[in-house]
């Protein structure tokens, strides 16, 4: 530190002192800071990068994986697609099913038609 102190000192007494008359002009001078002639080393070294826990993935379906999007050691976002399932017997299911509700919604508004004109018949033979 006394040495930067020290060159300091000296380049503020050479500002002060007057140049000497030569007739020449004098010199360009051109001042920068240290920090602007500072060089900083950067040093590189070969790594790798080993999660501390492993992240278990599950399917709430049993399917064939037709895809992985994403690559060992990826970034990924919150909701991303990580794997792509192919679960054509989940959607045929699904629809199974579906149609087994509207199969079902039919029966319900049969019975209720035949609940009704029961209820008509009744109050035309009670008359």
């Amino acid at each position: 530190m006394t040495f930067i102190r020290s060159i300091c000192g000296l380049c503020a007494l050479l500002a002060v002192l007057p140049m000497p008359a030569t007739g020449a002009d004098p010199a360009a001078v051109r001042v920068q800071t240290l920090r602007e002639l500072a060089t900083y080393p950067e040093r590189t070294a070969p790594a790798q990068v080993v999660s501390l826990n492993d992240a278990a993935v599950s399917a709430q379906i049993a399917a064939r994986v037709v895809s992985v999007p994403v690559k060992v050691g990826d970034v990924v976002e919150k909701d991303a697609v990580l794997v792509r399932l192919e679960c054509t017997d989940y959607a045929l299911g699904r629809r199974e099913a579906e149609a087994r509700v509207a199969g079902l919604d039919a029966r319900i508004e049969l019975a209720a038609r035949r609940l009704e004109v029961g209820a008509k018949l009744m109050w035309v033979l009670a008359i």
